[in-house]
């Protein structure tokens, strides 16, 4: 009668420590017990996850467990009751590490937004003046079209996405810090100053901004439409701090 190990048998010439626990097979089959032998392969410990078995004193181990522990792979053949070692070792393809990131740092930007009320009163700060700063490469795509809308009514800056927004405040005044160093455009909307709306927005405004501001026509409609505007290319540099202040002179209207 045939005996149902597909195993292989091992002289394990480790301290091997034979468990008291009996394994009966069939009338006629084998009797065994269960080993607790110590497994280390280069120097190092193995676990195997099927307890070997002790019979008449030579240990067997699973065939496809120990293949494996030594790089091997294994196929059985159902058939032909037959199984098939590869004798090249399946080395793993080398991994690349990933690129460390670059710790670019951070620099800040400050300015004073002014328009001209009057010959007599002069100067003034364009208090409430939006200021939006969008990176140079900004990949519109990657916002929701909700957000997207946020952003160009309300200024609202979804979280990581490299967008920054501030009001000028009572004297005109903005600033903004923390910023990743790189290239951004700067837009600035005026408040207090309004534009000749009837003409178009000029070629470079809608060259530069459109591909890369979301909710385009909106942007448009609430901050540069009737708004006298203006934008930049700055560069924010680490660690450093860049004033970039405007005059919108008189208003059109």
């Amino acid at each position: 009668m045939k005996v149902h190990f597909k195993s292989l048998a091992i002289g394990l010439v480790f301290g091997v420590t034979i468990a008291s626990t009996t394994v009966a097979f069939a009338s006629n089959t084998v009797q065994g017990v269960f080993s607790q032998i110590k497994l280390v392969v280069n120097g190092q410990s193995k676990q195997l996850n099927s307890k070997p078995v002790n019979i008449n004193k030579t240990d067997y181990v699973s065939l496809k467990e120990v293949a494996t522990l030594f790089g091997y792979t294994t196929k059985y053949d159902e058939k032909t009751k037959t199984y098939s070692i590869n004798n090249q070792k399946q080395t793993p393809a080398p991994t690349q590490a990933p690129a460390p990131t670059q710790n670019v740092g951070v620099g800040n930007l400050k300015g004073t937004i002014t328009w001209q009320y009057n010959k007599v009163i002069g100067t003034k700060g364009d208090v409430g003046a939006k200021i939006f700063l969008i990176p140079k490469n900004f990949d519109k795509s990657k916002i929701s079209k909700n957000d997207g809308e946020l952003f160009a009514t309300i200024g609202s800056v979804p979280k990581d996405s490299g967008l920054q927004y501030v009001k000028a405040n009572g004297y005109g005044d903005y600033e903004l810090s923390g910023i990743q160093a790189g290239k951004y455009y700067l837009v600035i909307s005026s408040k207090n100053t309004t534009r000749n709306f009837q003409e178009d927005l000029s070629d470079y405004v809608v060259s530069t901004l459109k591909p890369i501001i979301p909710n385009w026509d909106i942007f448009v409609q609430f901050n540069l439409h009737m708004n006298k505007h203006e934008v930049k290319e700055i560069e924010i540099t680490k660690d450093k701090t860049l004033d970039v202040s405007y005059d919108f002179g008189n208003t059109f209207l």
